[in-house]
């Protein structure tokens, strides 16, 4: 997918929530401290204009059909997918500097007036400069993003999705490595189909049934799990730039309990 689309703006908002510095700014803008936004806002450049958009993401990401994404997502649609309203009553229409007002009459033939408002619009990107809408785009390498769908997806399901399993090793049930490999056999035993990673009938019984990866199992699927969350940090990183999908090196704090 080369367009951006409400799922697009899903996996930008997650990799958002694990940012730990702009976490930090969110605390600091509740909390009216002055003195520590001001040392985020000279860190990253565009950290209170992100702010001013997106607010307070601590409350995490619970699927495109939950009731909180939708609170979220809809007033804030028009940052991200550029869409043609019909404006009834013009005094209730607010100007902004990426869109126009126009009135277009409405000819006989349907091509006339389409041919009318092309004109109109070529004579005005001619003589005006134009902001471009939506606010956020997605980054693209010629006419692809930069990062595939795909890729993204794995890796804000396997960044953004594997914490939820985590709350037991966090928490102290088990020790060590034993821990983590049961935080790593749950991730799996929930995403992998959603992943698409392929696993043998007798293997997922294994898993169903001891709630383990076998040694053989646990070799083959950590590495991916462990590419995937860098991939997802890294992405975390970069929103702060107001870059995504991007896995450049940037200099910024997100969250990892696994440290791995």
């Amino acid at each position: 997918m080369n367009v951006m689309t409400e799922e697009w703006v899903s996996f930008w908002y997650q990799c958002l929530c694990r940012n730990l510095d702009y976490d930090n700014y969110c605390v600091a803008r509740q909390n009216i401290d002055v003195e520590r936004c001001q040392e985020l806002e000279k860190q990253f450049e565009h950290i209170a204009e992100i702010y001013k958009d997106f607010d307070d993401v601590s409350d995490g990401f619970d699927g495109l059909n939950s009731e909180s994404w939708k609170d979220w997502f809809e007033p804030r649609k028009h940052l991200f997918i550029p869409e043609i309203k019909l404006i009834t009553d013009p005094s209730k229409y607010i100007a902004s500097k990426d869109h126009i007002l126009i009135n277009v009459p409405l000819l006989e033939v349907k091509s006339d007036t389409e041919k009318l408002l092309k004109q109109f619009l070529t004579d005005y990107y001619t003589n005006n400069e134009v902001v471009p809408a939506p606010k956020y785009q997605l980054l693209m390498n010629g006419n692809r993003v930069a990062y595939g769908y795909q890729q993204v997806r794995q890796a804000c399901i396997a960044g953004f999705h594997s914490y939820r399993e985590f709350a037991g090793f966090r928490d102290g049930e088990g020790e060590g490595d034993l821990s983590y490999k049961k935080t790593v056999a749950n991730f799996i035993r929930r995403e992998i189909d959603n992943l698409g990673w392929g696993i043998q009938d007798n293997e997922r019984h294994i898993l169903e049934t001891t709630g383990l990866l076998t040694e053989d199992q646990f070799d083959k699927f950590k590495p991916r799990v462990v590419k995937y969350r860098n991939e997802f940090k890294a992405l975390a990183r970069n929103v702060l730039r107001n870059r995504f999908p991007d896995m450049s090196s940037f200099d910024s704090n997100v969250t990892d309990y696994f440290n791995t």
